[in-house]
């Protein structure tokens, strides 16, 4: 077995500062750091943060401890982000979930060429077979320098520039400041004039909520300016929705950003339009997609075995499962997990039991 570099907790708490670490203790319990992988004393793998598409994340390790990381999330340019903490915790807790890469060239450099022809072979018939990844990747590559795209990109980033410097407060007046950039992108983006407007403009109303959520890890949202942003963001992709009825794959990337904040808010106190999100879900969803929904639903449970349920989540899973309910058994779900107040005469012509109100 080759040298592997080792981390302590300490090290790791002195590298990324104290809410990183505390943050990234979170993450990397949910098992947010995969694909991990070691190539002589550099580590790097993917970390599944507030969007559908997770972050790369590395770092260099030294005898010392960590020389130097990267993270490809908006805030991670200084590689000390939560991420990043995820990924050294999750190496210093299951190291052998990170495949070495140096053991596998030495095992490929001991091939013959017909058995490496053979190994290529089978990667093709794995990718054959997956027809979603490969328009995945073409369509990803199409739009990877769009100028359009490269320019609402960089406004928005530029947005959260004012947030960088040292006379910055998260006052109402700075987050003002932030709230109306965002709002001028997302009016102009509306003008977006390309092959496809309508799949341009989902990714830049993404890019907006995942910055905000990046923006809020580090800052409170106390006059609730960012939220109304994220709202707006949420009843554009509202619209978006309509307009892309037939179109399977742009209807699950809109349902997981919409997802997103629904899991997002189970670990923040400050409102993310979350609320919002879930009424959209559950005015466009299908069937089929209903399905797809449950199944992020039980992952995210899944995710939280062990800790308090969250409210929201289980709210949401009821909901999507109102259709398989008789009225009488989701009236008692709903009931368990807020005041029935809000549910009683929801549904006409209910016969509920005598005791219903004796909770």
């Amino acid at each position: 077995m080759s040298y592997r570099p080792t981390l302590s907790k300490e090290a790791i708490l002195n590298y990324v500062g104290a809410a990183s670490f505390q943050k990234g203790e979170n993450y990397a319990s949910h098992r947010a750091i995969s694909q991990g992988k070691l190539k002589s004393n550099v580590l790097k793998a993917v970390c599944q943060g507030h969007t559908f598409d997770p972050y790369s994340v590395e770092a260099i390790l030294s005898e010392k401890g960590v020389h130097e990381s990267y993270c490809s999330c908006p805030v991670g340019a200084g590689g000390k982000c939560k991420h990043v903490a995820a990924l050294l915790l999750t190496w210093q807790d299951h190291p052998d979930e990170f495949i070495e890469w140096d053991v596998i060239r030495n095992h490929l450099k001991s091939y013959d060429s017909p058995t490496l022809l053979e190994l290529i072979d089978l990667l093709e018939d794995k990718i054959k077979d997956s027809p979603q990844l490969i328009q995945s990747f073409q369509h990803n590559l199409q739009h990877l320098h769009s100028p359009q795209l490269a320019k609402y990109f960089k406004r928005i980033e530029e947005a959260f520039q004012v947030a960088k410097s040292p006379r910055y407060r998260a006052d109402a007046g700075g987050i003002a400041e932030i709230s109306f950039a965002l709002e001028k992108v997302r009016v102009d983006v509306e003008n977006i004039e390309s092959l496809n407007p309508i799949d341009e403009k989902i990714r830049v109303y993404q890019a907006i909520i995942q910055q905000i959520l990046a923006y809020l890890d580090e800052h409170r949202d106390y006059w609730g300016s960012l939220a109304e942003e994220i709202k707006a963001c949420v009843f554009s992709l509202d619209q978006a929705l309509t307009q892309v009825s037939e179109d399977k794959n742009l209807r699950h990337k809109i349902f997981r950003i919409l997802f997103s904040l629904i899991e997002e808010q189970t670990y923040r106190d400050d409102p993310i339009a979350a609320e919002e999100a879930k009424k959209v879900i559950l005015q466009h969803i299908s069937a089929e997609e209903r399905a797809k929904v449950v199944s992020w639903v039980d992952a995210v449970r899944v995710n939280q075995e062990g800790e308090e349920e969250s409210p929201l989540i289980e709210d949401f899973l009821i909901d999507l499962q109102k259709d398989q309910l008789n009225p009488e058994v989701y009236l008692f779900s709903k009931q368990a997990i807020r005041s029935t107040s809000l549910y009683v005469g929801w549904i006409d012509g209910v016969s509920l039991p005598n005791d219903f109100y004796s909770f």
